[in-house]
Formats: structure tokens, C-alpha cells, sequence
């Protein structure tokens, strides 16, 4: 699950005095290598599979992965590609959806009838909460919020792109799964990949 963070850091300063390393929309794909920071080259690959270079700011859409980025939680897989995504689990028995591996279908209760399912990345938002206290080093206040995703599956993150204030967050609005490089990184410098959620664009 994503850190928490306040919406209006994650969109001007990144968190913490820092500009927004990544953010990535799954329902796009544009195929970016790198962009590393607002004004650093994005490698970008055509159609035609020729690499092309630009200079432009990174774009909402496009994610930054390094060679040590890892995801936050199982349920962010990060394939070759460098396209994220969320991955959940299907009863082939009764079609539940779940999000964490179980022995068993918490349903029917099938055994070993789960399959790896790739979760849609939009969905409605069914519940929020703005947060105003929070551990030390974690920007308040931010949006802690559950979505309903398209076929299937909840996830409970935080919303970003909006002002935490309850007149500008209407239950059941569309909303679109994203991810971020958090701010912070291990003991070894690994930086993580968590996923959010935001007004659909």
C-alpha cells in the first residue's frame, strides 16, 4: 500500500520538499525507460521500436523505475516492461477475488483454486477518511480512501490529486489507480513502488 501522504505534496512537492519522482496511470502505456527527474532526458521508445530522447517534464502517466526499484507489496507487480499493475487472485471455483494469498477460497472454500488475476486500474470510490494525525515525518493531511475496482476486488490507499477537504470528494466518483516511487528508501538505497488511487481523468 502507498505511504501516507498529503494529496496537494504528492502534486507540487513530492512529499517532502521534493518534486514527484513518478506518477503512473496503468490504463496508459507510453513505453517510458526513464525520467528520472523533471529536468532530466526521457528515453522513450516508438512504435517502430527506434529510441527517441526529449526534454520535456515528465508527464502525469508516466512512471520512473530504476534498476533498484521494488514493489511496495505483493500485489504491485512490476513487469518487464516497466509497465505496474496490481495483481490479485480469482477462484476458479466460484470467481471470488481476493488480494492476498490464501490456502483456501474465503468464499466456497476451495483449496488451490486460486489463479493470478490482473486487477482493473479503474474503479469507484466507495469510502474515504481525511487524516490529520499521523506518525512523525508523514504530511497530514492527507485522504486515506477504499475503492471498488472494475471486475472485481477493494483496495483501501490513499487518494491523491485532490484537496483534502470533504465538499471536493463525492462517494462513488471514477477514479483511477496510479503509481508513485515513495520518498523514502531502505537501509541498502532501494526505492519502492506503491500504488494510489485518484480522480479519473
Amino acid at each position: 500500500m502507498g505511504l501516507a501522504q498529503s494529496p496537494k505534496d504528492d502534486l507540487e512537492s513530492g512529499g517532502i520538499g521534493q518534486r514527484p519522482k513518478v506518477i503512473a496511470q496503468t490504463n496508459h502505456s507510453p513505453h517510458v525507460t526513464r525520467c528520472r527527474r523533471d529536468d532530466e532526458r526521457i528515453r522513450t521508445k516508438s512504435r517502430l521500436g527506434h529510441a527517441k530522447t526529449a526534454t520535456d517534464p515528465c508527464p502525469i502517466g508516466v512512471h520512473t523505475l530504476s534498476d533498484n526499484s521494488r514493489p511496495i507489496t505483493s500485489l504491485v507487480q512490476i513487469p518487464d516492461s516497466g509497465d505496474p499493475f496490481l495483481q490479485g487472485l480469482k477462484c476458479k471455483s466460484c470467481g471470488a477475488i481476493s488480494l492476498k494469498s490464501r490456502a483456501a477460497c474465503g468464499k466456497c472454500g476451495g483449496r488451490d483454486t486460486n489463479e493470478p488475476l490482473r486487477l482493473a486500474n479503474k474503479g469507484k470510490l466507495h469510502a474515504f477518511s481525511i487524516v490529520y494525525r499521523a506518525f512523525p515525518g508523514i504530511t497530514v493531511p492527507f485522504v486515506s480512501a477504499v475503492a471498488d475496482l472494475e471486475g472485481g476486488g477493494t483496495i483501501k490507499t490513499n487518494l491523491i490529486g485532490v484537496d483534502p477537504d470533504p465538499e471536493k470528494i463525492q462517494l462513488g466518483m471514477d477514479i483511477d489507480v496510479v503509481f508513485q516511487v515513495v520518498d523514502r528508501k531502505d537501509s541498502e538505497g532501494n526505492e519502492y513502488l506503491g500504488y494510489f488511487i485518484q480522480p479519473a481523468a
